[in-house]
């Protein structure tokens, strides 16, 4: 396993790095802050990408690292057939540690239909896994860790087919430029209600790397918005896509799509990529229209587009978007897209993104007041009147990435950020921590006490602090420094030096 793993994690930090490489913005918008480290870390990744790419192509195919992730499982389960080795720890048992109280960044929530409570939630993190709680009203949600075999972690968003809702599509991979972001392996459905899954060999290719939205028609249609591929559609349960919208079709001049939404009012399906916003009445190849860019006060700048729709009313329509790593001014329609005004940006006069509107950005409309809405950055914003004016809210954490309103339940919304996940049952005014027992935090590094039996443990987090677990087993943990933990460290000769 150790040789396995040295061969297998190399690739997966190239392919990491490289996409970070490619981000052209990256530097520019995360500042001067630890510039040298970035250069540093940046000429050792053109190193590795150079010493380990494909021969003829100059760079690490897709197809050949999902190979690779195949051929690593084939000599996995050889192993495990081959008694007669004695090497590494064959009697090792691996037991969780947590910490139990502490939310990982969280990019997808889903709201079951099946439960006419509306309190059975989906939950994926982006590097933990798939969730589910039968009641996330409780204090404790109970967490249920689903999905064990597969073969990709990184959950970037969940769907459920509204006439058979046993059958669950996940998405995989984070399309958005951060460095801690795992590449995703394409979607996954199950039939039975998440007890098992199968990894759908048509999106097992480069098109759908990263998947930012996922869909099911009420037809029964799946639509999955890809980072590079374009916008996809199936009419066979994922069996073979069609490229519906996307660069030189429809007006598209990009294949980064971001944002879907079907109406249920004017039974419209609307989709934004980088820079524009886009409507069909069918979802067909050739039938959508641009009411982004080709229409009257939108911008034209904008390298990031999320966008929210009123339920009730289509004509009202809200877009926040990313200009040079910034957060835009608000742009509102209440034509349906025919023409735009420009409002306040969410925070007023700064920058409610710190420069990071590429790696936190969402907004979303309240379906019971569709005057207000309520956007997520680094912090939580909320406008009363269509952006006329913003004001800060507590949204749980910092880092905002979705806010989900629930259409059915008045004041119900949920929150996922770098935290994890956050619920309100007053529209936003008071909310409440869901994490307990939803254990997805993001480990950089760890340092272990050198007693033997000992279970203290030091922990640096992304976005959530350098923890400290204490207790035995599956444990909360205590901050013992803020901000992101890197790395630790327990002195092993004198342990109280840490």
């Amino acid at each position: 396993m150790r040789k396995l793993c040295f061969i297998i994690f190399p690739i997966v930090l190239i392919v990491l790095g490289y996409n970070f490489l490619q981000n052209d913005n990256f530097l520019k918008e995360k500042g001067n802050e630890n510039e040298n480290a970035l250069e540093d870390f940046k000429g050792a990744l053109e190193d590795r990408k150079f010493t380990s790419s494909d021969v003829d192509l100059g760079y690490i195919p897709y197809d050949k690292l999902v190979n690779a992730v195949l051929e690593a499982q084939r000599r996995v389960e050889l192993r495990g057939s081959d008694r007669s080795r004695v090497d590494g720890l064959p009697n090792a048992v691996w037991h969780e540690r947590g910490p139990n109280n502490v939310g990982g960044r969280t990019r997808a929530i889903m709201i079951d239909e099946s439960d006419p409570n509306r309190n059975r939630i989906w939950v994926g993190g982006v590097g933990g896994g798939l969730w589910r709680s039968d009641d996330v009203s409780q204090p404790d949600p109970n967490w249920r860790k689903l999905a064990f075999q597969l073969d990709n972690i990184a959950i970037g968003s969940i769907a459920q087919d509204p006439n058979d809702h046993n059958v669950i599509y996940v998405g995989t991979g984070e399309g958005y430029g951060n460095l801690d972001a795992i590449s995703g392996a394409g979607m996954f459905k199950s039939t039975d209600d998440g007890e098992t899954w199968s990894w759908l060999t048509s999106t097992k290719n480069s098109n759908f790397s990263n998947i930012h939205e996922v869909f099911v028609s009420p037809n029964g249609d799946v639509y999955a918005g890809t980072q590079v591929g374009g916008l996809f559609r199936s009419k066979n349960g994922g069996g073979t896509w069609e490229k519906v919208l996307g660069t030189s079709l429809s007006g598209a001049s990009n294949n980064n799509f971001y944002d879907f939404h079907y109406n249920e009012t004017n039974q419209t399906f609307y989709a934004s990529n980088a820079n524009s916003v886009f409507k069909s009445a069918s979802g067909d190849r050739g039938s959508w229209t641009d009411i982004g860019t080709s229409k009257p006060g939108f911008p034209k700048d904008l390298v990031r587009v999320e966008f929210a729709i009123c339920p009730t009313d289509p004509n009202v329509l809200y877009v926040l978007g990313s200009v040079n790593g910034a957060a835009s001014n608000t742009y509102v329609s209440n034509d349906g897209g025919a023409s735009w005004v420009s409002r306040s940006s969410p925070g007023g006069g700064g920058d409610f993104t710190n420069g990071q509107a590429w790696y936190d950005l969402d907004i979303a409309v309240d379906p019971f007041a569709c005057g207000r809405i309520l956007a997520g950055g680094v912090g939580m914003q909320e406008s009363n009147f269509q952006a006329i004016s913003w004001a800060p809210l507590d949204g749980g954490h910092s880092d905002q990435h979705l806010i989900l309103f629930d259409t059915k339940k008045q004041g119900r919304v949920f929150f996922g950020n770098d935290g994890g996940i956050w619920m309100s049952d007053n529209g936003g005014q008071t909310i409440f921590t869901k994490n307990p027992g939803y254990v997805t935090t993001q480990f950089y590094c760890c340092a272990i006490h050198p007693d033997a039996g000992s279970p203290y443990i030091l922990g640096g987090t992304q976005d959530n602090n350098s923890l400290q677990i204490s207790q035995p087993g599956l444990s909360p943990s205590r901050s013992v420094w803020g901000g992101d933990g890197i790395f630790c460290f327990i002195d092993q000769n004198e342990s109280q030096y840490q």
